[in-house]
């Protein structure tokens, strides 16, 4: 406060800017009061209206899922229920998009006594696989009969009892009595207990009863229901996740049939509960759906925001300034008397400050090793600290520029005298900035030569005077340094040009190395047989691509007998590979030759292969041992063939035996007949008709044995070949051998060329109509359905032949296609067993498949391929069986 400053003054001053500063932060907290309230009342407003959509969006979508239920229930009504049918009507629902929509599934009732009846009735209708499971202790049961998966999850197997769970068979009975869709009570989702327990929801089912059509008396009797589970949580996160925005906290309760409001699911999209909160009761089907809707009011476009508080603050602040412009403006004239004695204060410090600077100055300049001078305009010497001194000499005695170079005897790095205006003082003089000029030094005061680096620059114009300042280093130890580094420079750079040549010429031969080694690689890679690599150790280094491709990479595991365990390592009679015969590798390594080995390895994910593996030792270029190698030959196919030789040559030599043995015999009764001279024709001609029986069989074993290693070994000689030519060629032949009195009605549709081997295609037809002549029940026309399938585009023909005979026993569809194997071994239809063995090999040599299933209308069906003809043969042109060819209807001819 200035001295003599009237109190009384400084009081009201005080009194004025309070009032003022008061006045002004009431009416500013007012407005803010007034603009909250205003944005308070339209959030409110906002989340009503937020919340009837949400609440419309909830009983649209279940209302659409109730209507879906209804008109499903309708249309299985309308129509007698299959597995097919089924598939076809609930087929629309996977593409509906029914947010939260878990499964859809057909439901019958039955009591214990019906089991029987509703299980053969229904696996009648398609679900061949369907096994009743009533629960025990429940005389009424509700079984699943037919269901579909919706959210791609898979679905426990059908016929399940659902009365032991109560929320489903309330709503089911409920849905029955009323007549009408109905929702359950919450529950988890049976199929649910499968997954997490956080990923479980809290669900509901719909269902609808199935009622078919009205009967004579007008009524329309109950056949089912049709039930889908609904996932809380994906319900109310994909139905609301539009409505909300991302502005509402939607939580989801039903009330349940015991008057309990249960949370089902909950979408969080603000985060913690808001301050605004709504709810809403939604009705779905019988039930009542409660929906808490809040919102933090901050999150609504205009809801609240900081505009009223900011306000309010914007005008306590102008308030506040306000007041101190008025009591600034009342109290300016103490504040100048207070400036006047402040400034005064500083100017007193300013000058000792400076005095103490001037002195540190002094200091750090008398301290330095670098000798400083400063001049003025006229070169006279202003300041020359100690260091200066001692690397110059007498500089008192220097009469200004002009004398400066004789006075301190200075010459240039060439030994000249250093001419004056070259000087970098005396540049400096002139304006110039001189950096590190190199001067030599000799006079009186210092004999020997000395080097010294000078930088001089004029005075700042701050300093109130012309002048220049030099800075001079003594660099004489510096130059000398230098020298003796530029000598050892020059031969460092003499040793690094000679390391640079070694270097180099060891690159070149490591690359050479690195070549070679690559070269190495491709040619063990090129070769069909596997290689394994191991070092002088005996641990595995390298395999080649065949052994790769054999058993994975194994060189990451260098051990051998480890590599072993990895790939299953057996003997060939199954027994895991014992150590002596991992110790090939420790015999190759000592210099020995490790004999031939089979192995049999089963690597995971790799088939199976028996190997031959032989064991060689590496030598150097010195002949020492330097590491082993081990070459495994696939043997697989060869012991494998071994294998069905031996097991075919032993089949042949039974069956041969058979009718063998039948011919000796009863040739010795023939013969002991006719040696007791009373033969009897009626007793001769049985046994001699059993003996031209068994020569027939043995016979017709001698040629199917024949026909099956041509279909093995012959070579193919493909061409393109027309089927309905090779069928005409084939037919008579079949019917010429019918047993039957009946000719077989064949019926040859519309067939495509192949591209095949004549004869082969022959012999398979042949087959393949002998087969379906041959097993048809005596008294049966036999019938017979040649036909092709569409082009799927794979380059192949699909063929098929369906016969009308007794079919194949369950379980053999596969092993009719084994060499010998009979799956109807009745007198009445005899054979060798080779027939279709014959069919496979020869359609597998042509690259296609064959397979054999029931024929939906009773007997056998085969279905095969063959390469389709994708140019006609030389000479002559194949076409499509020609249309006025009887292959649009039977005849008994094909």
């Amino acid at each position: 406060m200035a001295r003599g400053y009237p109190w009384r003054r400084m009081r009201s001053a005080a009194a004025l800017t309070v009032a003022v500063t008061l006045t002004g932060v009431l009416v500013s907290v007012g407005i803010g009061f007034v603009l909250e309230r205003r944005e308070r009342a339209s959030a409110a407003e906002q989340l009503d209206r937020r919340a009837a959509i949400v609440a419309e969006t909830v009983a649209a979508e279940a209302g659409r899922y109730v209507d879906t239920l209804d008109t499903l229930a309708g249309a299985i009504g309308a129509f007698e229920l299959s597995a097919d049918a089924f598939k076809q009507v609930t087929a629309p629902l996977e593409r509906m998009g029914l947010a939260g929509a878990s499964s859809i599934a057909y439901l019958v009732p039955g009591t214990d006594a019906d089991v029987p009846r509703i299980q053969q009735y229904w696996r009648g209708r398609g679900a061949t696989d369907l096994q009743l499971r009533p629960q025990n202790g429940h005389g009424e049961h509700i079984f699943s009969i037919f269901s579909r998966s919706l959210d791609g999850q898979a679905m426990p197997p059908v016929g399940g009892d659902i009365v032991a769970i109560a929320a489903p068979t309330q709503a089911l009975l409920e849905a029955r009595r009323g007549a009408r869709v109905t929702v359950s009570d919450t529950y988890r989702l049976v199929r649910d207990n499968n997954v997490p327990e956080s990923a479980r929801q809290m669900s509901f089912v719909l269902t609808a009863p199935v009622f078919g059509r009205t009967d004579a008396a007008g009524q329309r009797p109950f056949l089912g229901w049709v039930l889908m589970g609904l996932r809380g949580q994906d319900f109310i996160g994909t139905t609301l996740e539009r409505a909300s925005r991302g502005l509402l906290n939607v939580t989801l309760r039903a009330r349940d049939s015991d008057d309990a409001l249960a949370r089902v699911a909950t979408l969080r999209t603000t985060g913690a509960v808001g301050n605004l909160r709504r709810e809403i009761e939604v009705s779905v089907a019988q039930r009542r759906w409660y929906l808490d809707v809040d919102t933090d009011a901050a999150t609504l476009p205009g809801g609240t925001s900081r505009v009223p508080w900011a306000a309010a603050l914007a005008g306590a602040a102008l308030s506040a300034l306000v007041g101190a412009l008025v009591f600034i403006l009342a109290t300016r004239r103490a504040r100048a008397e207070q400036r006047v004695r402040a400034a005064t204060a500083r100017i007193a410090d300013g000058e000792a400050q400076a005095r103490e600077q001037a002195a540190l100055l002094q200091a750090v300049l008398d301290s330095i090793s670098d000798g400083v001078g400063v001049v003025d305009a006229d070169g006279e010497l202003m300041l020359v600290n100690p260091a200066a001194e001692r690397i110059l000499g007498r500089i008192i005695d220097a009469e200004g520029p002009d004398a400066w170079q004789s006075h301190f005897g200075l010459r240039t790095r060439e030994g000249e005298p250093f001419p004056a205006a070259a000087l970098p003082l005396f540049r400096a003089l002139h304006g110039e900035s001189v950096d590190n000029v190199e001067v030599l030094l000799g006079n009186h005061a210092a004999p020997d030569e000395i080097h010294v680096s000078v930088s001089a620059r004029p005075l700042h114009p701050d300093a109130g005077r012309q002048g220049a300042v030099a800075v001079i280093r003594d660099v004489t130890e510096r130059k000398r340094q230098d020298l003796v580094l530029a000598s050892a420079a020059t031969r460092l750079g003499n040793e690094l040009s000679r390391r640079a040549m070694t270097e180099a010429q060891l690159r070149q031969t490591r690359d050479e190395l690195a070549g070679r080694e690559a070269y190495l690689a491709d040619v063990i890679d090129a070769v069909d047989v596997a290689i394994v690599l191991y070092d002088a150790r005996g641990r595995i280094v390298r395999t080649n691509r065949t052994a790769r491709e054999m058993a994975g990479d194994v060189s990451h595991t260098p051990d051998p007998a480890e590599a072993a365990r990895l790939v299953n390592a057996t003997t060939l009679d199954g027994r895991p590979l014992p150590a002596s015969d991992t110790a090939q590798v420790r015999i190759a390594l000592a210099g020995g030759q490790a004999d031939d080995l089979e192995v049999v390895i089963s690597p995971p994910g790799y088939p199976r292969r028996v190997l031959q593996v032989s064991t060689r030792p590496l030598r150097g270029a010195d002949g020492a041992v330097i590491g082993a190698v081990s070459s495994c030959s696939d043997v697989t196919a060869l012991r494998d063939q071994q294998a069905e030789l031996a097991a075919f040559a032993g089949v042949v030599a039974h069956d041969l035996k058979a009718p063998l043995a039948g011919v000796g015999g009863y040739a010795e009764l023939i013969d002991e007949e006719l040696q007791s001279g009373e033969a009897d024709p009626a007793v001769l001609q049985p046994l001699l008709k059993r003996v031209c029986t068994g020569v027939a069989r043995m016979g017709g074993l001698i040629d199917d044995l024949l026909d099956y290693a041509t279909a093995r070994d012959a070579s193919i000689n493909a061409t393109a070949v027309d089927l309905r030519s090779v069928l005409d060629e084939v037919v008579p032949v079949v019917l010429a051998g019918s047993r039957t009195d009946d000719r077989p009605d064949i019926y040859i549709g519309p067939l495509p060329p192949v591209h095949a081997d004549p004869a082969m295609l022959r012999q398979l037809m042949h087959n393949l109509l002998g087969n379906a002549v041959k097993y048809t029940p005596p008294g049966r026309t036999a019938r017979v359905d040649i036909t092709a399938g569409p082009d799927e585009g794979d380059g192949m023909v699909h063929l098929r032949v369906a016969d009308r005979g007794i079919g194949i026993p369950e379980g053999q569809h596969e092993a009719i296609f084994h060499t010998f194997h009979r799956a109807h071994r009745d007198a009445a239809f005899p054979g060798t067993g080779l027939g279709l063995a014959i069919c496979q090999r020869i359609v597998h040599r042509h690259g296609g498949t064959i397979a054999a299933s029931d024929n939906p209308g009773g007997g056998a069906r085969f279905e095969l391929t063959l390469p389709a003809a994708l140019a006609t043969a030389p000479g002559r042109e194949v076409r499509p069986s020609d249309p006025a060819r009887p292959a649009d209807r039977r005849t008994p001819t094909g």
